[in-house]
């Protein structure tokens, strides 16, 4: 079964924004050209190239020229629920999983979309107006608490958080972060804020061969399909 090849090397280092921002759009493309699973139907391949094409074409509207090369803030990329150790007065003892943190841009730093316990393809119309609610009250909190800090900041988190949330910026990076959910958070939260009438036709600018990835994906999505099937019968003759 193929796996998906690396992008950079570990060891890499990026100076500046748009860079890394670019790789990261490889690991999507990779995704789509190397997993068997990648896709569940040719209108599912067709709109995953949509919607990266689009977020390619739309990435100078989320990275501002005085963000270019920085600040750069160390972030804990995995920071959820499970993660967070408080006591019995919701006083945070311990914070885990940290091996997903990394030094990232300031634009990508985003308040915490799980407040209001919702998936991130949930969070639309009413469920998208309580988290409005929810992280108002977040901003304010942290606001204060960096008044009260004995080590402010040069640069407030708290207004930061406001002005990614503002511009959209949240949506555009939380997509980039989600392999599998970039597709639902560009449909819901990005596209709405362009024009609404862009056809389908951008899809075919993904690449010069996109039309033989998608009846490759296809064809490999029914072999995965056959083989995992396989793979649960045998399972269960073993266990009986």
């Amino acid at each position: 079964m193929a796996s998906c090849p690396p992008v950079v090397n570990r060891n890499y280092t990026y100076g500046t924004v748009e860079p890394y921002i670019l790789d990261l759009f490889k690991y999507h493309d990779n995704r789509i050209r190397h997993q068997p699973n990648s896709v569940i139907s040719r209108d599912d391949a067709v709109d995953q190239m949509e919607a990266l094409t689009l977020m390619r074409a739309c990435l100078p509207d989320f990275v501002t020229p005085d963000s270019r090369s920085g600040p750069f803030y160390v972030t804990l990329t995995d920071l959820h629920q499970s993660n967070i150790f408080v006591d019995d007065d919701w006083h945070i003892k311990s914070i885990i999983d940290l091996e997903w943190v990394c030094s990232r841009p300031i634009g990508m730093l985003r308040p915490l979309l799980w407040l209001t316990g919702q998936a991130i393809d949930c969070l639309v119309n009413e469920k998208l107006t309580d988290l409005k609610i929810a992280l108002d009250k977040f901003f304010f909190i942290l606001e204060e608490e960096e008044k009260q800090s004995l080590h402010p900041c040069s640069i407030s988190v708290a207004n930061t958080f406001r002005e990614n949330w503002a511009t959209g910026r949240i949506w555009y990076f939380r997509a980039l972060d989600s392999l599998t959910g970039l597709y639902g958070v560009f449909l819901n939260h990005i596209e709405p804020m362009f024009a609404s009438d862009i056809t389908r036709a951008a899809a075919r600018y993904w690449h010069p061969d996109a039309e033989d990835i998608v009846r490759t994906r296809i064809k490999d999505k029914l072999e995965y399909d056959v083989r995992l099937r396989q793979a649960f019968e045998e399972d269960n003759s073993l266990e009986n």
